[in-house]
């Protein structure tokens, strides 16, 4: 368990004037005091990682400034405040990094499977689905057709095939069991798709 800083000082206008005076042993309080729970407070967001010490660095930092530029109110809210301070700095923190990942995705990787060997073999693969979808039962095909083609969701097919979410996952269970024997007879590479 952590050893919190022991808490000789109350947090009045007088500690407030010293850390704005730049009162070396107040700002250790300060520092050790606040960060503390501020650590306590980043434990408990796993996203954070190695992050946390930047974030409880600029909180605190942050919060000094606001002091010495006298933007604190109230002397008894300096708990309150170092907290919100926290959150809008994690909030920014987040945010950069959500736009970061998010211009790492907008690059188009090239696909290794794109040249003119892998669009061939997709075509004949394709083709060969085909063939063996025209073997199975109307029904059966119909339900793979929904479920691999068209991304139907399981209350659209309950609705076109007229049946439960029980029953459902029994007949494309069934489905793709026949799928599968139908295919092993006819190319056995595609008995495990």
């Amino acid at each position: 368990m952590t050893d919190y800083p022991s808490y000789p000082y109350s947090f009045n206008s007088d500690y407030i004037g010293k850390l704005a005076a730049g009162d070396r042993e107040v700002e250790e309080h300060f520092s050790q005091y606040f960060g503390s729970l501020i650590d306590l407070r980043l434990r408990a967001n796993p996203l954070i990682g190695v992050a946390a010490q930047d974030i409880r660095q600029e909180t605190l930092l942050r919060v000094l400034r606001a002091i010495r530029k006298g933007d604190l109110r109230k002397a008894e809210s300096l708990g309150a405040y170092v907290v919100a301070v926290c959150r809008f700095t994690l909030w920014e923190h987040s945010r950069a990094n959500r736009r970061y990942q998010a211009e790492e995705e907008t690059f188009e990787r090239a696909d290794p499977s794109s040249g003119p060997h892998e669009r061939t073999v997709a075509k004949e693969r394709a083709s060969l689905i085909a063939r063996v979808l025209q073997r199975l039962a109307p029904r059966d095909r119909e339900l793979l057709q929904m479920c691999f083609y068209e991304d139907a969701d399981s209350s659209q097919m309950c609705a076109r095939m007229r049946v439960t979410p029980g029953c459902l996952g029994v007949l494309l269970f069934r489905a793709r069991k026949r799928f599968r024997m139908h295919a092993a007879k006819s190319c056995p590479e595609l008995a495990t798709a």
